[in-house]
């Protein structure tokens, strides 16, 4: 069953490949929702490794960077000598230079509330 769900999600992530804008994002969802389940279905395997390693890379093609850093993180702690540590690593620093990014464009408005003082 987990290898028939990934290669399912094989399947699906390379036709996602060619979609492009609402449809491509959608699509690589999807694909990431099936190595998940791929995952799930084979803890602590080659498998599993394969899956969250795609599954974080689907979410991350899908531009859905929280779920994408989270797949990267549990794939490093479950599996710290992985063999995808190097492009795990430089998927997660893209996703953190995107967050520095966003701030600086749209940076957030930080309030200093004093609840003690009434003269403010």
């Amino acid at each position: 069953l987990a290898k028939k769900l990934y290669n399912e999600a094989d399947i699906q992530f390379n036709e996602a490949k060619a979609l492009e804008g609402h449809e491509r994002r959608v699509a690589f969802r999807a694909a990431a929702k099936k190595y998940k389940e791929a995952g799930k279905n084979w803890r602590n395997s080659y498998l599993q490794q394969d899956a969250l390693y795609m599954e974080g890379r689907s979410y991350f093609f899908a531009e859905d960077y929280p779920k994408a850093e989270d797949a990267f993180t549990r794939l490093v702690k479950e599996y710290p000598r992985t063999k995808y540590l190097d492009s795990t690593q430089k998927h997660r620093f893209e996703i953190a230079q995107y967050w520095v990014q966003y701030n600086q464009v749209a940076p957030a408005s930080f309030y200093i509330l004093n609840w003690n003082d009434n003269k403010r």
